[in-house]
């Protein structure tokens, strides 16, 4: 019972000690312009899949300011992948679309450090990656955003109602995303687009391919 009881105690203080490492690490991270080696980014657009989709009807405005349904990744050696469509989830996994350069990778690894997205205590931080109908009853239909990433060994989940304050954050990044993925923003989508910053050329959206 004693040799139980003890091995329990040094097992506790081991898993302590590795959160305290992992933990001086992300801060570490935190702190650094430069990204983490295994910085790895993935954004899933959530939007319920309304009736008129499934038809090929119009199902939004033509100046909505709402994103579209769409799923992001750029990979730890900077590879963009993505897909726009309804039905986009986290289990979606897009074609490569570009290879990013440094200065665009330590870009997006700054745009997700200086916001709130990084907050450990971020309203929306979950332990597991919602489920499209789920989310979508869950936020009344609007949908929202489910934000991944990784940050010195450290995985983070995020989960952003679409009427949420923390949205802001959640659109900037998608929008800059779209950019570097050549995707058209529609009009309505510029009010969101992030100002020009060191790497001004790849926040310029690009003619669709």
């Amino acid at each position: 019972m004693r040799v139980t009881l003890l091995l329990m105690c040094v097992l506790c203080l081991f898993i302590a000690a590795c959160a305290s490492a992992r933990s001086a690490r992300v801060e570490a991270a935190l702190l650094s312009d430069e990204p983490p080696k295994d910085f790895w980014l993935a954004v899933t657009v959530l939007r319920p899949v309304p009736l008129g989709a499934l038809i090929n009807a119009r199902t939004e405005p033509e100046h909505s300011t709402v994103p579209r349904p769409a799923r992001y990744v750029v990979e730890a050696d900077a590879v963009l992948r993505a897909a726009v469509g309804y039905g986009a989830s986290e289990s979606t996994f897009p074609p490569q679309t570009r290879q990013l350069t440094s200065a665009q990778r330590t870009h997006l690894w700054r745009m997700v450090r200086d916001s709130a997205l990084a907050d450990p205590d971020h309203p929306g931080r979950t332990g597991k990656l919602p489920d499209l109908d789920d989310f979508g009853q869950q936020t009344e239909g609007r949908g929202g955003y489910c934000i991944t990433f990784s940050i010195a060994g450290e995985r983070r989940i995020l989960a952003i109602d679409e009427a949420a304050p923390a949205a802001a954050d959640a659109r900037n990044l998608v929008s800059h995303l779209a950019s570097l993925a050549w995707i058209r923003p529609r009009l309505a989508d510029a009010a969101h687009q992030p100002a020009n910053g060191p790497d001004s050329a790849a926040q310029q959206p690009e003619p669709a391919r």
